[in-house]
């Protein structure tokens, strides 16, 4: 319970890191310099305002300076952070070595795919420094990990011909080129096979969150989904799962 609860809040700090990130990329400002202040009055905020998650409540959502309310897709990105955190080592480290590497990759790339997820699901773009600084990240930690060559091109390929023939068959008008370097980094990270599972996963819960929406009068044919928030939500289950999602599958088509 001691280590769940320290996971959680490293987790959370990382989930506050990538919230600042977002922002200033968004903002086209430099993210790596500068410290954090508030959007509207633009005070430097002390450190016991950067407290994830109990700050936010402490302050009722709002800058301690001016009042101005702040988002809640901080609180939600560090709370995400730690549940992700947690979650990863519970289904990833089944043998309780907190410094596996495996579960280390896992961290690194729940940092990006966090930032993916939130910024393609609110302004519907997918930031190419969050996806080629991903895909680095990827073949460095292939390498350590032992990874096949060839699993990594197999991966790399299938998400090429899959994205690339859906953007020439369309036109583009189903799917952005963020969508096609994101299932690259995808490939890299699960492989051709659970990346084939990832991507029926991300586009029948796409295909029924549209129909959802349809359904409620909020959404029409010519609206367009964050297919990149499916994406990475659907990568993420199924590097959870993928045994199971796997042999699950072969027991369907065999």
């Amino acid at each position: 319970m001691v280590m769940f609860l320290i996971l959680f809040c490293v987790g959370a700090v990382f989930g506050s890191v990538v919230g600042s990130i977002v922002y200033r990329l968004r903002q086209n400002s430099k993210w790596w310099r500068g410290r954090s202040h508030c959007p509207e009055c633009k005070e430097v905020l002390t450190a016991r305002e950067l407290v994830p998650i109990f700050s936010w409540l402490v302050n009722r959502g709002k800058c301690r300076h001016c009042g101005q309310k702040i988002g809640a897709h901080y609180i939600w990105l560090e709370i995400s952070g730690g549940l992700l955190f947690v979650l990863g080592y519970y289904y990833l480290v089944a043998s309780g070595d907190l410094y596996s590497l495996e579960y280390l990759y896992f961290q690194v790339t729940t940092i990006f795919w966090l930032g993916i997820f939130y910024y393609d699901l609110r302004w519907q773009l997918i930031p190419d420094i969050l996806v080629w600084t991903g895909v680095i990240t990827a073949i460095i930690f292939s390498a350590l990990l032992g990874t096949s060559i060839l699993s990594l091109v197999i991966g790399v390929a299938v998400a090429l011909i899959w994205f690339g023939g859906l953007y020439i068959l369309t036109g583009g008008r189903s799917q952005g080129s963020g969508d096609m370097t994101l299932g690259i980094y995808l490939g890299l990270v699960l492989g051709w096979k659970l990346l084939l599972i990832s991507l029926w996963l991300a586009y029948v819960s796409g295909g029924m969150t549209a129909l959802g929406l349809m359904w409620s009068g909020r959404f029409s044919w010519r609206d367009r989904l964050p297919l990149g928030t499916f994406l990475i939500g659907a990568a993420t289950v199924t590097w959870w799962y993928g045994d199971y999602l796997l042999t699950l599958a072969m027991t369907i088509l065999y």
